[in-house]
């Protein structure tokens, strides 16, 4: 988890609103924290924004690393894994959820490495309980080429 403290001016704040709005765009928002402060007749907002950063994952040996899932899944896995990134993000956006409390981009990886993604499949992969094989699991077997269990 990462924090970042953003004070835009009440009065005359426009580029530091720009500052704080290009920075919320731009990340994976967990928490926003604000308050009004005044002193010596000076007032402004003070943004205090948690947030994960999307650059950097934890590898099991708690190291920082970022996955390359071009080179680590086959042409055919790194295709179906894009198209699951993709409708995750769809999902994620019509339901006003961050995409990883979907599927994480290591349960999405091992999903495509299934040719025919099905419930047992899906059941096989840690983290994945069956209240999200039952949310969104008919999303991904559909394009994983299998539909049924």
């Amino acid at each position: 988890m990462q924090y970042k403290i953003i004070s835009v001016p009440v009065l005359g704040g426009d580029q530091k609103n720009d500052t704080l709005n290009a920075f919320l765009r731009g990340h994976r928002v967990v928490k926003v924290g604000k308050e009004l402060v005044c002193e010596e007749g000076k007032h402004w907002w003070v943004f205090c924004i948690e947030y994960i950063d999307d650059r950097v994952e934890l590898s099991s040996s708690g190291s920082k690393e970022k996955k390359d899932y071009k080179t680590l899944l086959s042409e055919e896995a790194y295709h179906r894994y894009l198209s699951f990134k993709e409708i995750r993000r769809r999902l994620a956006e019509a339901n006003g959820l961050p995409p990883y409390a979907i599927f994480t981009n290591e349960e999405l990886s091992l999903m495509a490495k299934q040719e025919q993604l099905d419930v047992s499949g899906l059941r096989a992969i840690e983290g994945i309980g069956q209240a999200k094989i039952e949310r969104w699991g008919q999303f991904f077997m559909a394009k994983g080429g299998d539909e049924k269990e």
